[in-house]
This record gives C-alpha cells, sequence and structure tokens, in this order.
C-alpha cells in the first residue's frame, strides 16, 4: 500500500516493499537477515526510505524529485516514527501470510 510523508508542504508517496528492500539488499550486500539486522542503523533506515520513496512514486506514476541525501531532513521532519511503523507493519503482513499459508495446509 502507498503511504504518504509530508515534506516542506510536500507530499511524497512510499511503499515499503520487497524491490525497496531488495535495493538495500545490492546496496550492503547482505543476505536478507543481515540487512534487517542493519535497520538500527540510519544510513540503512535512511536507504530504505529512499528505495521506498522510489517504489511509491512508480507506483503513482510521478517523478521522484527528492535526491537521496534529502531523506535524512525527510526523516527529521516527524517522520521517522511513520516511516519504521510502515516497515514494521510491512514484516507483520508478511509473516501473517506465511501463518495463513501454513494453516491452510
Amino acid at each position: 500500500m502507498v503511504k504518504i510523508l509530508k515534506y516542506k508542504d510536500k507530499e511524497y508517496p512510499y511503499r515499503v516493499s520487497f524491490r525497496a528492500i531488495a535495493g538495500l539488499q545490492r546496496e550492503t550486500k547482505k543476505d536478507l537477515n543481515n540487512t534487517l539486522a542493519q535497520l538500527d542503523d540510519i544510513d540503512s533506515i535512511t536507504s530504505l526510505l529512499y528505495y521506498s520513496l522510489q517504489q511509491g512514486h512508480k507506483d503513482e506514476k510521478i517523478k521522484l524529485h527528492i535526491k537521496r541525501d534529502d531523506c535524512y531532513d525527510l526523516l527529521e521532519e516527524g517522520n521517522f516514527e511513520t516511516f519504521v511503523e510502515s516497515v514494521a507493519d510491512f514484516f507483520l503482513q508478511m509473516e501473517k501470510g506465511k501463518k495463513d499459508k501454513s494453516l491452510k495446509k
């Protein structure tokens, strides 16, 4: 699901997705478990935000005009908690999907 972060009176769509996580994995060159363990590092969170912004903008068919380095500022504008909650929700839904599949077997 595409969500919105506000920054400097503009709205920026983002979507935490497997594609966004894959971008972070390519960047860190780590497997999924080690990539997720790095999400306590602000640089990794900022990188995941950037990949999520790319995905959200692609989904909404609009060009991404924010620079990667501006993601630090975007998080400081009160969006950190919102984004981290979205990441947590993504993984909770992923786990829920795994449990639902195992119940159907």
